[in-house]
């Protein structure tokens, strides 16, 4: 990696910064996020035919050696 694949992981853990190559990654709010689900699972009991609803949460993409531009790019 990343010479001939690009690898992202998800929630970055803190082992992801430790490997080699050190992993790229999503980084989320695992408390915010559960609130949210918390919420939502509450709101479905109270009103099971309450519409699905889409909820989307910040994240930020931490970049690190696991990944490269697509062939012919540059970072």
């Amino acid at each position: 990696m990343p010479d001939d694949i690009s690898l992202v992981g998800y929630d970055d853990i803190e082992q992801s910064r430790h490997l080699w190559p050190p992993l790229t990654t999503v980084a989320l709010d695992g408390a915010e996020s559960g609130r949210i689900v918390t919420r939502l699972l509450f709101e479905r009991l109270k009103r099971p035919s309450r519409p699905p609803q889409r909820i989307e949460v910040q994240c930020r993409l931490v970049i690190r050696s696991s990944t490269a531009p697509p062939a012919g790019r540059t970072r």
